[in-house]
């Protein structure tokens, strides 16, 4: 919990000192520590670190691996992202990486294979793929994943509502899926401001900035 603390806030210090007691102390490095301090590192960039804790795990699960590989997305090496990807086959966490990349072609091209393979997609996928055809221009594929989205039963899903909007400027569809939610988290909150103010309704977003 320590260490996912440090995580949230980006408190590589603390984090650092933290593992270093962990050592020191001989703790038990069990799988969820082990996931936890690559998650630290990768977060905050240090991807030697983060490299050197997933190589210290016995069997690395997919959250160690995905961390890893948004980390070396988030700091430009994709190479090496599709590297550890070509390990354990996380879609998404490629995916995204790519598009983070602004290599819309490449995020593209991994989706098909996605598909042929027989990968059923999910929320994140379609965001990814949406603010990729968004970056490309591609309007009519745009529209083709807007349409294989609703046959799945995401058009409700706020993630993927919310590239709609960026990418669509589909604001109406986001503040109904917005407001018939039960629970919403700050991620909910923040992706409707931001929607709603990148497209041209300032005052709604700072309406719900202040609710």
């Amino acid at each position: 919990m320590v260490i996912r603390a440090c995580t949230d806030l980006l408190a590589l210090d603390w984090g650092k000192q933290i593992h270093a007691r962990i050592i020191a102390e001989e703790v038990e490095f069990d799988s969820a520590l082990g996931s936890s301090l690559v998650n630290l590192y990768g977060k905050c960039g240090d991807l030697d670190s983060a490299s050197h804790a997933l190589n210290a795990m016995d069997d690395p699960d997919d959250f160690s691996l995905s961390a890893m590989i948004s980390g070396y997305s988030n700091c430009g090496r994709i190479d090496e992202a599709r590297r550890i990807f070509q390990m354990c086959c996380l879609w998404n966490s490629i995916i995204a990486g790519y598009v983070t990349n602004c290599q819309g072609i490449e995020a593209l091209v991994l989706f098909g294979a996605m598909r042929k393979s027989g990968v059923r997609e999910d929320s994140s996928t379609f965001s990814s793929i949406l603010n990729a055809c968004s970056t490309l221009g591609i309007r009519e594929y745009r529209k083709q994943i807007h349409a294989h989205a609703s046959k799945f039963g995401f058009v409700d899903d706020l993630i993927v509502v919310t590239a709609l909007v960026y990418t669509c400027g589909r604001v109406e569809d986001a503040k109904r899926v917005f407001e018939t939610m039960r629970s919403k988290s700050l991620i909910s909150w923040n992706s409707m401001i931001v929607g709603l103010s990148q497209n041209g309704c300032p005052l709604e977003a700072l309406d719900l900035s202040v609710r």
